[in-house]
């Protein structure tokens, strides 16, 4: 029989406890958005409820979840079904919560296509078990409540990418974490370039080259290919102005952060290799003098560190422009398609065209609080527990 958790207190051997709670997301596979948003629920977590926390990742574990008082899902584009183990994976984890009565939240997410009958189903009737369902766009909401037919309330926050600074000061002491090796090295380059520091993050197009030609050969895969060559020119023309520091955001680039090297010799490519050095992303770009990213955490930290930012989507994906109309729009002289690409002049005058303006400012600190209010919904969630 399913037990409702309803205790206003959790006590174990006689004593009061904190809740035990389990956040399970991407983090761990070599992305440092989806460490740096694991790194940020821990930390709403112990502020709220200062909760004991552990993190999960699939393939799904029924012991993860028995050990848990409760189960958050997030952050990060995890809803899609174009892999049917995605669904089943991540949904277990919300699933058995439920059959253990235990209560789920999610947090932050983000849908990236959710379009079989067998996806809509699943999602339909799992998200719906779940005490607070959070989605970082208004167009997810609507994707789940209307395609979908998700069936619960559903809140609409940033990202939560955008309380990293709030939470960075915390995570540093919690983690005892200090900067690694690699900023040192990149910071005395900086010192000894003649030349301005151009971040460059950007998604790899071989990976969706590899997606599209398996999945959709001939034009699409043509259009891609085209539309990685305009990047890397443009990335190749810039280092003539630039010291460019070729950033992996996530390991998926580093095959064609290579290929480019080949082109600019005298670029630098920096990898964090360990999970915790996510923690360092913000520091790396506030290295930086320019910033060109078609990375979604990518755009988020250079807006965090106030660098000048071109933004790009990656082929087939339109997370940088849905973000940009929805809370920034101030950043649309920022984005750039195949269609206005070659407006984007390759000399030192980026850093004069694309510095942040106070009205972009005053667009990100809106963000930032629109953030924030994931933290008032998880207290209001666990305090129904006697948790907050």
């Amino acid at each position: 029989m399913r037990e409702k958790y309803n205790l206003v207190k959790l006590v174990r051997n006689g004593q009061t406890q904190p809740p035990k709670i389990l956040i399970a997301s991407a983090s761990g596979m070599g992305n440092i958005g989806d460490d740096m948003l694991a790194s940020i629920t821990e930390a709403i977590f112990r502020e709220v409820c200062d909760a004991e926390v552990r993190h999960a990742h699939v393939p799904y574990n029924w012991d993860d979840v028995a050990w848990a008082d409760a189960v958050v899902l997030g952050g990060g584009g995890l809803l899609y079904d174009s892999s049917k183990n995605n669904v089943d994976q991540y949904l277990s984890f919300l699933e058995h919560a439920h059959y253990m009565g235990k209560p789920a939240f999610c947090l932050g997410l983000g849908t990236q296509g959710i379009t079989t009958k067998y996806g809509k189903r699943r999602y339909k009737e799992i998200l719906s078990l779940a005490e607070l369902l959070i989605v970082r766009d208004e167009k997810d909401a609507l994707h789940l409540h209307e395609d979908v037919g998700v069936h619960r309330p559903i809140q609409t926050t940033a990202d939560l990418g955008f309380l990293f600074s709030k939470y960075l000061p915390d995570l540093f002491r919690h983690k005892h974490y200090e900067l690694p090796a690699t900023y040192h090295q990149l910071k005395a380059v900086k010192e000894s370039s003649k030349l301005p520091l151009l971040g460059v993050s950007l998604v790899s197009e071989l990976e969706f080259e590899e997606n599209v030609t398996s999945n959709s050969p001939g034009n699409a895969s043509k259009k891609n290919e085209a539309w990685g060559q305009l990047v890397s020119n443009k990335i190749v023309d810039l280092s003539k102005d630039f010291q460019i520091v070729l950033f992996v955001q996530s390991r998926d680039d580093m095959r064609y952060y290579e290929q480019l090297k080949k082109s600019i010799p005298d670029a630098t490519i920096i990898e964090l290799k360990e999970q915790d050095d996510a923690l360092s992303a913000l520091d790396f770009y506030r290295l930086f003098d320019g910033v060109i990213t078609s990375r979604f955490h990518g755009m988020i930290l250079s807006l965090l560190a106030q660098r000048p930012t071109v933004l790009f989507d990656g082929f087939n994906s339109d997370k940088i422009k849905k973000a940009v109309d929805s809370l920034l729009p101030e950043l649309n002289s920022h984005w750039f398609d195949h269609k206005n690409i070659k407006n984007l002049k390759p000399d030192k005058s980026l850093i004069s065209e694309f510095s942040l303006t106070d009205k972009q400012h005053d667009e990100i600190n809106s963000a930032i609080v629109s953030a924030a209010k994931t933290i008032d919904y998880v207290r209001s969630a666990c305090s129904k527990y006697g948790w907050a």
